[in-house]
């Protein structure tokens, strides 16, 4: 099995080829699916967001034989937020005490 992996400023290229299935001489059947060049791209520690085209899988095991095929994935880009700048306007907030009610004495008559 071949594997070239290519990278791109937004975009990373996977290219497999595998060898032809010859029956009895050549007794290695082999299979490649997406969950295979998910290792592969995490083995060669590249960050990916998502697929953006590629074939669903190749194989040399059916009767036409998919022997080549091309991934092509976005490049992770992490976002850096920006601090957002203070602003001029603030208010204060409010001290709020709490108030009790008080009983009104009345003056004692003598």
């Amino acid at each position: 099995m071949k594997v070239e992996v290519k990278e791109d400023k937004e975009k990373i290229y996977v290219n497999i080829e595998i060898k032809k299935y010859h029956g009895k001489n050549h007794p290695i059947k082999q299979k490649v699916i997406l969950s295979d060049v998910e290792k592969i791209i995490s083995e060669k520690n590249i960050k990916v967001e998502r697929l953006l085209a590629g074939p669903p899988f190749l194989t040399n095991n059916c009767a036409p034989p998919i022997l080549s095929g091309q991934w092509v994935f976005q490049k992770y880009i992490p976002i850096k937020e920006a601090k957002k700048p203070a602003s001029t306007n603030r208010r204060l907030p409010s001290k709020s005490t709490r108030s009790r009610k008080r009983k009104k004495v009345l003056d004692k008559a003598p």
